[in-house]
């Protein structure tokens, strides 16, 4: 099983596994475009536009109408943003959470996630090898993905402490800032880290995404 990263976080999600499908789709057409060929399913985790660009989505109808879309039928946002643009009834997969689903070309399992919206994590089983798609949520307690063969996890801060730290220092300067909200909806590195101990196995691998990088440490 391969994967390729086009886009993490808040500038754009979108992952590419086996060519043929992809996770997210919170990037623009332009940025994806050459990847399209042979993409046939593309999971939805949850409506924010880093992670379902409607724009993209609009082209995407038009340009490959047969491209279906899986996503939790629970959350309503995600079919109005893919109906009202353009993607055909048939082509919208609508699947409960904790059990598995056949797509042919792979087998899909939904688990929801703590957000500030409604949001999925996405268990993938391909050719009898698993992986695991876990992004923008403040805890993965409740998931468990046993001795899978690659997980692509959020770790957008070191720990909560820094968060903490970075608010107090924000509030003593009186300034706003949106941490406070990142507090309770993402994923620290350290739980990210201890989670992997409980779950990889000796084969496992496991790629971070959905990092923060400070503004300071880019221009460096």
């Amino acid at each position: 099983m391969q994967y390729n990263i086009l886009g993490t976080g808040s500038s754009g999600n979108c992952i590419i596994v086996n060519d043929n499908i992809m996770l997210d789709c919170g990037l623009s057409y332009s940025k994806i475009k050459k990847y399209l060929k042979n993409i046939k399913l593309i999971f939805i985790s949850h409506r924010h536009t880093d992670h379902l660009n409607p724009t993209t989505i609009r082209q995407l109808s038009y340009n490959y109408p047969t491209i279906k879309f899986v996503y939790n039928e629970k959350d309503l946002y995600i079919f109005d943003i893919l109906f009202n643009n353009g993607v055909d009834l048939r082509n919208m997969y609508s699947i409960s959470q904790y059990r598995w689903f056949n797509f042919g070309l792979c087998k899909i399992k939904l688990e929801e996630l703590q957000h500030d919206v409604l949001n999925s994590c996405c268990h993938l089983e391909i050719n009898n090898k698993k992986l695991i798609y876990i992004t923008d949520t403040g805890s993965v307690s409740d998931i468990e993905a046993k001795n899978y063969d690659i997980y692509l996890i959020e770790a957008n801060y070191h720990s909560r402490e820094e968060i903490e730290q970075k608010i107090a220092e924000a509030q003593e300067k009186g300034e706003f800032t949106h941490l406070i909200r990142v507090l309770n909806t993402h994923l620290y590195e350290d739980d990210a880290i201890q989670w992997l101990k409980n779950n990889m196995g000796n084969n496992s691998e496991y790629q971070f995404i959905h990092q923060h990088v400070d503004k300071e440490s880019k221009n460096e």
